[in-house]
This record gives structure tokens, sequence and C-alpha cells, in this order.
């Protein structure tokens, strides 16, 4: 499946012709394998059969020094499910020809935060410029296949780097990216299901340190807080918190000149830059509010109680959704 999130870009970027995909670049896959046609005469360009039970995940990206590719990630078949594919195979998307593979193997580094967990993973890609240079990062999600873990990497082809950026217990997938603190840089914004809070949704902004595209010492990757004992990242974990079971955070949409985020789906919800509900008028400063959710969200975890989540002292500390 092709995959799309929301982006706030440091300043609006126009996309020259040269990087939009040529209009026979359209490609889709079926249970027999891999397809592109040509849009204009519905030719055939190329197929690549799947063989077993292989699955693939695919972004179309615009990747400097090869211009517009097909970045895919198959996965190794295993019985009726698949395990985690660890190669990015980067192809031109009119040939399949190779013209490069990343190693994925550092998402062992997140495998190892769910040692009770085999490695049957699925794989989502996504395309996105991090850093506003006109050439894409590719974001790789990893989400378990029957249970709950879930892990994110971003390769950086400038570099080339690949870093573990975010760790889950619940499907958690890329959303978008903003500068929420006013650093210049963009944060990366996660959401999904966190399975052991009664469903409820978790949605985390990820501070990325170092910047993409910058060199230097990778920290570890953040984690959501209900991951029981081990931590929760704080130094690259910019924010997390939890919001109504009902929120399906279908998409994202960031509206920079408020400063807020809005999750669409079957019901509508919004956040500021900090995580919080935009409408919510306590008392608390900043700080205050940020202190007590992290004191709540520690009390659930430990007592697994997601009711204290709908106590009144929880005000303002869960989104809600309208």
């Amino acid at each position: 499946m092709l995959a799309t999130a929301a982006i706030w870009l440091l300043d609006p970027i126009k996309i020259p012709e040269e990087r939009r995909p040529p209009v026979y670049n359209f490609v889709f896959e079926s249970e027999e394998g891999l397809y592109a046609n040509d849009l204009e005469t519905g030719d055939p360009l190329w197929q690549e059969p799947l063989k077993g039970t292989t699955k693939t995940s695919y972004a179309e990206a615009h990747i400097a020094g090869f211009g517009t590719v097909l970045a895919v990630v198959f996965e190794e078949p295993d019985f009726d499910l698949s395990r985690a594919g660890k190669t990015l195979s980067l192809l031109d998307p009119t040939t399949l020809e190779s013209y490069d593979e990343v190693s994925l193997d550092r998402v062992e580094q997140c495998f190892k935060v769910f040692p009770d967990y085999s490695e049957f993973y699925r794989t989502r890609l996504y395309a996105v410029d991090l850093d506003g240079d006109r050439s894409d990062e590719i974001v790789i999600t990893y989400t378990h296949a029957p249970n709950l873990p879930a892990c994110s990497l971003i390769y950086e082809p400038k570099l080339p780097r690949v870093r573990p950026v975010y760790a889950s217990l619940g499907h958690h997938y890329f959303q978008g990216a903003a500068d929420l603190d006013d650093d210049g840089h963009l944060e990366v914004i996660f959401g999904g299901i966190s399975n052991r809070v009664s469903w409820y949704r978790g949605i985390a902004a990820v501070d990325l340190e170092p910047a993409v595209g910058r060199p230097g010492k990778v920290l570890p990757p953040a984690r959501a807080p209900d991951l029981d004992g081990r931590g929760s990242a704080e130094e690259t974990l910019l924010w997390f918190t939890y919001t109504e079971p009902d929120c399906t955070l279908d998409c994202l949409h960031i509206d920079a000149l408020r400063g807020r985020l809005e999750f669409r789906g079957s019901r509508k919800l919004f956040l500021d830059r900090h995580g919080f509900q935009p409408s919510w008028s306590g008392a608390w400063n900043m700080d205050e509010r940020q202190e007590a959710r992290k004191r709540v969200y520690a009390e659930v975890r430990t007592e697994r109680r997601a009711a204290l989540l709908t106590q009144k002292r929880c005000q303002g500390l869960v989104g809600r959704t309208s």
C-alpha cells in the first residue's frame, strides 16, 4: 500500500517539475505481485511476481542523485506469516533496475525492546522531505503480526544513515512532521492504538537528535510510556498524549498558522504543539501541565488502570474528540 502523511515544512516549498513522478510511473499491487502500467496507454511496464507468501511495502520517493525511485521492502515468506524484511531496495520505477540496497539491520535495536515476541513484522513505508532540501527521507514502520509491538526507522540517503526513532506497544504509524519546539527542525509524529491502555490511542512527538542530515551520535529510539519498566527515552520523546479510543487518526492536517494539529477520522481531535487541546483553559502553566501528564500516565502504566484517564483530575491531560 502506498502510504501518505502530513508534513509541516519549515518554509513553503514548491515542488519543481523534475521532482514530480512522470505520468507513466503508476505502481500498484495485487495478490500476485507488484506492477507498473503506462498511464497513457495502459500497457504494462513491468511486473514483479511475489514468491510464496512474500509481501511488499513501497513508496515513491525523490532522492538526490537518483531522481524518482521506488523504495521497497520485500518481506521474507515464512509459512502464513512474513518475517521482517531488513533490506530497503531503491529501484528504477520504470524498469525495476536496482539503484541501491540499504541494510535495515538496525531495526534489531528496536526488536530487543520486545524480547518476548517473534520477528514476524509487516512494514509500511513513507517518503517525506524532513529537512527541506527537496530530497526525501524514508520512514519505515514495522508492526508485529499478529501481536502488539511496533517500531520505526528513518533512512537518510544524504549521509547515508539508518536510525531507529520510535518503539511502541501498539501499532503506531507515522502521521506527519512539524517543528513543534521552534528549534528550526522538524519533529516526527506517530500515532496509533495503545493496546495495554484499554485501546486508548496514543500520539507521540519524537525529537530527532542529531537533526536529519546532520552527522553525530544518534540517541536511542524514543519509547511510548506504556512500555512497562522499559523507560520512555525522554531525551528524544518530546511529548506523548493519550486520546479517546474512538479517535481513529485516519489523517493528520497541520495548521501552521494556528500552530495546531488536526487529526481527522470518525471524529476530529485538535492538539496544540505541546500535545494538549487548544480549548483547554485550566489554571496550570505549561510546565505544570506537562509534569501532571507524566505523573498520571506513570500511574496508569503502573496500575494498568485506564479508568484513571476518565477522572476529573485528568481534564486537559487526555485528548477528547469532537
